[in-house]
């Protein structure tokens, strides 16, 4: 997969904070951004309205990374070391032309420069993909929450080439989305279980619909046999007109909430084998 066409090459460049003040972590904006773009313009009003984020951030980080408004300070060698995509374009000649200033409330650091990197996608993706080269993926049990952080993994190792954190999450995710009959069949005993847990009033697995799409997304085939399945066991309704007065209504993420046209055909041949559709 080329992703030459998602980025272009320069970097800014701010300079570094002292590593002791205390900046506000940033809200999270789920709004997607598909592509990676590294400027070395200056918007000095954006970076004046960037906060650090609150655990992703090395007082001996040699790059800041920045999503939305929030930014990471981290290592260029621990992001070279883990992402061919970041090992090639770290070992490109980058100018050096102006410096950004990070600030909070009025104050300003100015200690040594650092090379900035804007990355196109939201901070909660990109602050649990860095959390996982660093610390390692520790995903939970493939519910919705699970959900929402191991495909914001997958889809970023993918994209910046982080071969072996993809391998991991879509490990985990074929968990609850495997190709045999046997893995499908204690899938559904721990659904029973837990809907079986009076306690419980959540469905215990994503929409079908948003797996779908994000194993077209990441290009992830070994997913799409069981999400096929279990939408062909949805009421029409709920496929195609979903209501909340649906008993198995399941709120679906607020982007790529539909199928593709390609797929929806697909989930017609499906609903044909198993006589649901004539």
């Amino acid at each position: 997969m080329s992703l030459q066409h998602s980025y272009s090459t320069g970097l800014g460049t701010t300079r570094r904070r002292s590593p002791d003040p205390q900046l506000p972590s940033s809200p999270i904006n789920r709004a997607p951004s598909p592509a990676i773009s590294i400027s070395d313009k200056v918007d000095q009003a954006l970076v004046s309205q960037s906060v650090r984020h609150a655990d992703i951030w090395f007082h001996d980080g040699s790059v800041i990374c920045r999503a939305e408004r929030t930014l990471f300070k981290v290592h260029m060698s621990v992001l070279e070391r883990h992402s061919a995509f970041f090992r090639d374009m770290f070992s490109m000649p980058q100018p050096r032309t102006g410096t950004d200033v990070i600030s909070n409330q009025g104050m300003q650091d100015d200690i040594e420069e650092l090379p900035i990197v804007d990355l196109h996608d939201t901070a909660e993706d990109v602050g649990n993909l860095l959390t996982a080269v660093y610390d390692g993926p520790v995903f939970g049990n493939n519910d919705q929450e699970d959900f929402r952080v191991v495909s914001g993994v997958l889809r970023l190792s993918t994209k910046y080439l982080i071969d072996s954190l993809r391998a991991k999450a879509l490990t985990h995710l074929n968990k609850a989305w495997p190709a045999s009959l046997k893995e499908w069949d204690a899938r559904e005993d721990l659904a029973r279980t837990h809907e079986t847990d009076l306690t419980n009033s959540s469905h215990p697995y994503p929409h079908p619909i948003a797996v779908i799409n994000l194993a077209r997304e990441v290009d992830a085939p070994s997913l799409l046999p069981a999400a096929f399945y279990d939408l062909s066991r949805y009421a029409f309704s709920h496929i195609f007109e979903p209501t909340e007065e649906d008993k198995t209504y399941r709120p679906l993420p607020p982007v790529l909430s539909t199928l593709s046209n390609a797929d929806l055909e697909r989930l017609c041949l499906v609903l044909k084998v198993f006589g649901r559709l004539n």
